[in-house]
């Protein structure tokens, strides 16, 4: 676009500011017209009016605003550009088992339009194969693992959707399940290498306590090798009929079961025993478990609820 003429020919605003600045305001005395003047190419360069414009001082103000608005002709290196959109994803890293779900949240800045779309692997809302997202950015694994098992989930702006932000997702397979082979093992019998699954105990046969004399309490009690004790046992189910014993090597302890007399009722309502053992003198130390069995075959356990110690101790 062109400002003004001139015998010496037409100038843009921006040849004027670029090509002749410093200008000076010259009067043309044969025309009776002001002109600006370039000293440096000595050229005058644009025509302004016969009579002494009262806002050529203020000329130098109005073209560079001028420059920067980008109102000259020609290039637009004067245009001011738009605000960069960036788009960042959390967390930008995951680890899912398949079928597992993560949350993803996206974060656009330089616009006011903070809307995204969400793809994964470049396919907008996933697939069976990568896994799925919503475009709320949850996002769920696949029910087998993908090949390779990293995939890339992206948020891609709406404003622009060549700004985007992306999360890598890691699907890892679930553990086996662990199964059990079940298998009979009877009270006092020992195994191993095999998992054992036993039926949950009834609750009219469970231990409560284990003492000696007239008290119990959750800590068992120790006898020496050699020793005899008087078991005072407390828990439910522990009536006429149930069998006492107390686990370990052969001969280590000796139990007398007890008849109908040695069975009581404590001062808070609970079954109780007197159970009469005698430890050999060449016991091994240690805890021993106590075990308890009723008709029904339904057993319940003291775990060290006997402890075998060095006479003297």
């Amino acid at each position: 676009m062109t400002v003004g003429w001139h015998p010496y020919g037409f100038r843009g605003i921006r040849h004027l500011l670029l090509s002749v600045l410093p200008v000076s305001g010259v009067r043309n005395r044969k025309l009776g017209i002001y002109s600006l003047y370039n000293p440096r190419y000595h050229s005058y360069v644009m025509p302004l009016e016969r009579a002494r414009p009262r806002w050529l001082p203020l000329l130098s103000l109005v073209l560079p605003a001028c420059l920067v608005c980008g109102c000259g002709g020609g290039s637009s290196s004067g245009m001011i550009s738009a605000p960069t959109i960036t788009v960042s994803v959390s967390p930008s890293a995951a680890s899912l088992k398949t079928g597992a779900t993560q949350q993803f949240t996206a974060t656009v800045t330089g616009t006011t339009n903070t809307a995204v779309t969400w793809s994964v692997n470049n396919v907008v809302g996933g697939n069976a194969t990568v896994g799925t997202i919503s475009a709320s950015g949850l996002y769920t694994a696949p029910a087998t693992v993908p090949n390779p098992n990293q995939v890339t989930v992206t948020a891609a702006s709406e404003a622009n959707p060549s700004s985007t932000g992306s999360a890598t997702v890691n699907i890892v397979a679930p553990p086996p399940p662990v199964t059990m082979t079940p298998v009979d093992v009877r009270a006092g019998a020992e195994t191993s290498g095999v998992n054992i699954a036993l039926a949950p105990l009834t609750p009219t046969l469970q231990f409560l306590a284990v003492g000696t004399g007239n008290t119990a309490g959750a800590t068992g009690v120790s006898v020496a090798q050699g020793g005899t004790a008087n078991l005072f046992l407390v828990g439910n189910g522990f009536v006429p009929g149930t069998t006492y014993q107390v686990l370990g090597p052969a001969g280590d302890v000796t139990v007398t079961q007890p008849d109908a007399s040695a069975f009581c009722t404590t001062t808070d309502g609970h079954p109780c025993v007197n159970v009469r053992i005698q430890v050999s003198p060449k016991a091994a130390l240690g805890p021993h478990n106590i075990l308890v069995e009723n008709g029904a075959g339904e057993v319940t356990v003291f775990v060290g609820g006997l402890l075998i110690t060095v006479p003297g101790q």
